[in-house]
């Protein structure tokens, strides 16, 4: 087994989340303090459950092309809008981003697909 000794940990992503189930939000609470006591970032944004993932994978396209003004592809930019941050700290510089639009949303694919 080998290991990357450069890979480190960004933080924990809630995926499939849905908003009106009692123990998704538990859950999502318990898994929070829980990153709190541990030291390990648990992202703020949720990434609801949708449909829309399979009909992007099926149409060969980023769920952000697939509907950009969907409540999944609305979460995942968030998300990015989070995680921007945490990698400028680690790196300790800014990173320039292009504007996130459906031309540019490919560049996110291998990650906002893989849930």
């Amino acid at each position: 087994r080998s290991s990357n000794p450069g890979l480190a940990l960004l933080g924990i992503v809630i995926t499939r989340y849905e908003t009106k189930n009692s123990t998704h939000k538990k859950f999502a609470s318990l898994l929070k303090n829980w990153g709190d006591k541990n030291k390990i970032k648990v992202f703020d944004s949720l990434i609801p459950i949708s449909t829309a993932i399979a009909g992007a994978r099926a149409a060969e396209k980023s769920v952000i092309d697939y509907g950009p003004g969907l409540p999944v592809s609305q979460a995942y930019r968030a998300l990015a809008e989070e995680i921007l941050p945490e990698i400028e700290n680690r790196l300790g510089r800014r990173v320039e981003v292009p504007e996130i639009t459906p031309s540019t949303t490919v560049v996110f694919d291998e990650v906002f697909m893989a849930d």
